[in-house]
C-alpha cells in the first residue's frame, strides 16, 4: 500500500474504533451510505454498454427448418454448432466454400472472410463460417456447389472445383 493510503486507512480505522467526536463519525457514515446508494441507483438506471445484440437465424437445411439466436459478434456456423445443428465446413476461414449458403432475407457482415467478393454478395451467397448477422436472417444452407458454379461463371477463385 502507498504511504498516503496506509496513513489514511490507519486514521480511518483508529477513528472508527476510537471516535473522538461521535457526530463526525455518524456524518461520515451517512455520507458513505449516500454515496453507495447513489452508485447503485446510477448502475440500475444505466446498464453497461457491453450488452451484445442477438438476431434470430432461420436455416433451410436438407433436414428442414432450424432456428436459433446468434449474437452480432458470433459467426453463424459457430452459433449453429452450439445449438447442435451440423453444417458443412472445412477451413473456417472463408476460403474453401464448403460452408456456403444463400441469404434469402436479412443482412450479414463478412469483414473477416479471407476470400469473399462483391459478386458473391450481389448473388446473395454467404460463407456461414465467417458471416455475422446484422439483422434477423433466413438462409438456405448447403450451397457449396452452386457458389462454386457462380464463382467459375464470374471468373473468381473456386477452390476444389
Amino acid at each position: 500500500m502507498k504511504r498516503g493510503l496506509l496513513s489514511c486507512w490507519l486514521r480511518n480505522a483508529m477513528e472508527s474504533r476510537y471516535p473522538r467526536d461521535t457526530s463526525v463519525v455518524a456524518n461520515r457514515e451517512r455520507h458513505h451510505i449516500a454515496r453507495i446508494e447513489a452508485f447503485i441507483t446510477h448502475r440500475a438506471s444505466n446498464p453497461p454498454m457491453t450488452m451484445e445484440r442477438s438476431f434470430r437465424v432461420t436455416l433451410e437445411t436438407p433436414d428442414g427448418l432450424r432456428s436459433f439466436d446468434c449474437g452480432e459478434d458470433e459467426h453463424i456456423w459457430d452459433a449453429a454448432a452450439s445449438h447442435q445443428i451440423t453444417l458443412p465446413a472445412t477451413c473456417h476461414q472463408g476460403r474453401c466454400l464448403t460452408c456456403a449458403g444463400r441469404l434469402l432475407a436479412g443482412s450479414v457482415d463478412h469483414d473477416d472472410a479471407d476470400a469473399y467478393f462483391a459478386q458473391d454478395e450481389e448473388e446473395d451467397y454467404i460463407l456461414l463460417c465467417r458471416a455475422m448477422p446484422r439483422s434477423d436472417l433466413h438462409v438456405r444452407t448447403h450451397q457449396e456447389w452452386e457458389m462454386r458454379e457462380h464463382r467459375i461463371a464470374s471468373g473468381l477463385p473456386a477452390p476444389y472445383a
